[in-house]
């Protein structure tokens, strides 16, 4: 289900016309490019004394888009041609002390499964099902985050969005569509 912080700003232009052709598709897609792929600048739950805190403060998301994959190869065109960097936010953040991630999804309205996985590093993933009337519309993502500094988190994103068979026959391909994705999260 969609977020109430989601907007149509966080697709890309080729997505807002494909939008208008395929019913239904862009909001997958809204929720792999903008929502998920925009999230969370890292907390840590069981931090050590190894691990970096980020300083509270204002914090800038940019999010730049490497791959796309499967899908069929006119949506993967315009994806590709109109990829850009996007600025997810702008805002004043506050870190719990030691770092857990867990703690920001509320901030974030989204529900990610943080796991610490070494010092200034978590994965998360979180999954995502939109009932569309040609079926439901699955969206994996999964997170790969580093505290870098105290002004520095960097994250992969890699989201999969699987189609149900009727959609599949409108969009020509029966490949789900993985999108990756690189975030940058500063203080400034």
């Amino acid at each position: 289900m969609l977020s109430s912080s989601f907007h149509n700003s966080h697709l890309t232009s080729a997505l807002q016309r494909y939008r208008h052709t395929v019913p239904l598709l862009p909001a997958a897609l809204c929720i792999a490019l903008g929502l998920v792929l925009g999230l969370s600048p890292a907390t840590q739950a069981g931090a050590s004394g190894d691990d970096i805190q980020p300083s509270d403060g204002e914090w800038l998301a940019l999010m730049q888009f490497r791959s796309v994959s499967g899908c069929s190869a006119t949506l993967r065109r315009e994806i590709e041609a109109d990829s850009e960097d996007e600025v997810l936010y702008s805002k004043p953040l506050s870190f719990s002390k030691p770092l857990d991630l867990n703690h920001l999804n509320a901030a974030w309205e989204v529900d990610i499964d943080w796991t610490r996985t070494s010092p200034n590093r978590w994965e998360g993933v979180m999954t995502e099902v939109e009932r569309t009337l040609f079926g439901k519309i699955t969206t994996v993502t999964e997170l790969k985050t580093r505290v870098v500094s105290e002004g520095l988190i960097d994250q992969k994103a890699v989201a999969t969005i699987n189609f149900p068979p009727r959609m599949i026959r409108q969009i020509g391909s029966a490949e789900p569509c993985v999108i990756h994705a690189d975030i940058t999260h500063r203080r400034h």
